[in-house]
């Protein structure tokens, strides 16, 4: 076998097919002054000059000029040593702010004296991803909320007041209130409950349900006498909004949603309003369809004085929903990480159905073996903040790189922990890289300090990954796997579920296996 001999002339021409072919933008500036002296077409397609124009500015104007100041300083920093730096924008010809990560070289010297290198790359699409999961992060952590409230209420208005509260908890929406269609000769709306920072925004609001009143054309109004959710995208905008434009201009309100829902003989919605332009995901407006149904069960079971055993029975409907919707929520969260890597498609199912398997040879408790399914579903969800590149790279991680993925079991628990789940799921998240001999991470913990479901989540992870293809190194097989789970049991992973493991495998141990705990 012969290997290509690559001439000097052919390595000239590999680096200036890199430099053109390049997708991040690189930035070229002079150490010493801060001008820019070079750019690859990426650097001219992101800032949208040609570069004879890119030429001529410093790199203090590549940002906006609130950033400059910080910039400067982070250039100064960054010349003595490599640098990933995050935080900043930058600022394309037309006055586009772009969000970007920095990695900064450190100074490079040249002929003509020395340079520093710096890597933008545009991370638009990896906040709109965060963005989503952060949508449906409140999402889960409302409708939690909310159920747990609304099921104690004893009272109509004390279930009203507990919903609105919960919407507007974290600061993401504006304002949320109850209306009751009243079926006096004005078609009024009765305003039952309200909450936000944006609350004043109803002081002295005059609405209505009739068609043929100016005060009934807004979207309550449009959900009362529909039955249908009604969205208003844009209070800038929509022909329908006009009457209460300038009102809601005042309180910072672009956008809301209605949503009808019956109480017995009465109709009423559930309004919520948003400070951004079509804040509205399907997700949220799913959660909020569902809070308006079990409000309206709510109010007619406080109105009926339904008792004891009828409520219990009820009760325990509405948790069999609740973990319905999150588990919808969960597999919405696990199908936004397959697309941002196509290679592990389906990996987190899998280590799913393995780590189930496991469990089940272990005689765990099926609520028990039900909150190990829902955390490997998410288990990965930290590698959102890792960027694509990294995840799908085909050769060998550096340093750095490893250093970003390793981040994300502290991630996935920082986006889970505030989700009130009847299970520890972000604790198990956190937890699966955790080895029993303390070498694994984040925090180096040992034998009993580990959870069990991460230590069944580290085994199915290691079983999935290993029998799989990955983008840098084929698929090595099932057996492969076991051998390699064997081999670690009772040094790095927990023995009684390698065991339990191989068992569900190949339906029996190797005669070899040593089930003793080192103590015999």
């Amino acid at each position: 076998m012969t290997t290509l001999a690559i001439s000097e002339g052919d390595r000239t021409k590999l680096y200036e097919l890199l430099w053109l072919h390049e997708a991040d933008a690189v930035f070229v500036a002079d150490a010493q002054t801060g001008f820019i002296v070079d750019l690859n077409p990426a650097a001219c397609a992101l800032l949208g000059r040609t570069r004879s124009d890119a030429l001529l500015m410093h790199q203090r104007e590549l940002h906006p000029e609130y950033e400059r100041i910080h910039v400067g300083k982070a250039f100064l920093d960054a010349a003595g040593s490599p640098k990933i730096i995050s935080g900043f924008h930058l600022l394309s010809n037309d006055g586009q702010e772009i969000p970007v990560e920095i990695s900064s070289s450190r100074r490079l010297p040249l002929s003509g004296g020395e340079v520093v290198i710096g890597i933008f790359r545009d991370i638009r699409e990896q906040q709109r991803e965060r963005a989503v999961l952060e949508t449906q992060n409140w999402a889960l952590n409302a409708y939690s909320s909310v159920l747990s409230g609304v099921l104690k209420s004893k009272t109509t208005k004390a279930a009203f007041a507990i919903t609105c509260d919960a919407i507007v908890a974290d600061g993401n929406y504006q304002l949320a209130w109850i209306g009751i269609a009243e079926n006096d000769p004005e078609k009024s709306v009765r305003i039952a409950a309200a909450a936000g920072p944006a609350l004043n925004y109803l002081a002295g609001i005059e609405l209505s349900w009739d068609e043929n009143s100016p005060n009934g054309t807004g979207p309550t109004g449009q959900a009362i006498r529909s039955g249908q959710i009604r969205q208003m995208r844009n209070s800038e905008t929509s022909s329908s909004f006009g009457p209460w434009r300038a009102r809601a201009e005042s309180f910072a309100i672009h956008s809301s949603i209605s949503v009808p829902f019956s109480i017995e003989k009465d109709t009423a919605a559930l309004m919520v309003y948003s400070g951004r332009i079509d804040a509205f995901t399907p997700i949220a407006i799913q959660v909020f369809e569902r809070l308006a149904e079990q409000l309206g069960f709510t109010i007619r079971s406080i109105r009926n004085g339904a008792r004891l055993v009828e409520e219990q029975i009820e009760r325990e409907a509405a948790q069999a929903r609740s973990i319905r919707a999150l588990e919808s929520a969960i597999g919405a969260i696990a199908a936004t990480m397959e697309r941002r890597d196509p290679y592990t498609a389906g990996h987190e199912e899998q280590v799913a159905n393995i780590a189930c398997g496991i469990a089940g040879k272990l005689n765990l408790p099926r609520d028990q073996i039900h909150s190990i399914r829902l955390a490997a579903l998410v288990h990965d969800i930290g590698k959102i903040s890792v960027p694509a590149e990294i995840l799908t790279k085909p050769g060998r991680l550096t340093p750095v790189e490893f250093m970003l993925v390793k981040e994300h079991p502290e991630t996935g628990y920082q986006i889970l922990k505030d989700i009130p789940f009847p299970w520890p799921l972000a604790d198990i998240v956190r937890q699966h890289h955790e080895k029993i001999d303390g070498s694994g991470y984040p925090f180096g913990l040992t034998g009993d300090q580990i959870l069990l479901e991460s230590k069944i989540l580290a085994v199915a992870d290691i079983v999935e990954s290993v029998s799989s293809f990955r983008p840098y190194r084929p698929a090595m097989g099932i057996e492969a796997a076991i051998n390699i789970i064997v081999s670690e049991a009772g040094k790095t992973l927990d023995r009684d579920v390698v065991a339990a493991c191989v068992e569900e495998f190949r339906g029996e141990l190797p005669a070899n296996f040593d089930m003793s705990d080192g103590r015999d």
